[in-house]
């Protein structure tokens, strides 16, 4: 009797074990199921030189949100976590003309995205500047004869 009860449990015990080890895998994929999309690329210049600091924009056409990255010294940029939805993505730098693009994001799908920038010469605004014209005749100084 005593040996049966012996198998008994080892057999219990493996049976146990590999329910752990089930319910792992299959809790494991479960928790990273995912309920958001990606948005990656690389912003060049001419000839294909990465551009560094250049701010990516997209919006949600459903929703106006909107979410920025800045591409890295390697022109790589990502948008991660979007909702499943109709981008706008612009990409500008100063230097650059901007570029456009309507991008749908899919739940669990990373969309590639490069963006190449043409030079553009940078207009400015002339800004003007003036001064009120009134002239101070009243003063805090006090003035002390000394004899």
């Amino acid at each position: 009797m005593r040996i049966s009860n012996q198998f008994g449990f080892q057999h219990f015990s493996r049976g146990i074990g590999f329910l752990v080890v089930l319910i792992g895998l299959v809790g494991g994929s479960l928790l990273a199921q995912n309920t958001t999309g990606t948005i990656r690329g690389t912003v060049t210049g001419a000839g294909g030189a990465p551009i560094a600091s250049a701010q990516i924009v997209a919006r949600n056409t459903s929703t106006g949100a909107t979410r920025n990255a800045l591409s890295n010294d390697a022109g790589a940029y990502t948008l991660a976590g979007l909702v499943p939805a109709t981008y706008d993505v612009n990409v500008r730098r100063i230097g650059s003309a901007p570029q456009s693009r309507t991008i749908v994001v899919q739940i669990g799908a990373t969309q590639v995205q490069d963006f190449s920038l043409a030079a553009q010469a940078a207009v400015l605004e002339t800004q003007v500047v003036t001064a009120a014209t009134g002239v101070e005749t009243r003063t805090s100084e006090v003035a002390t004869n000394v004899t």
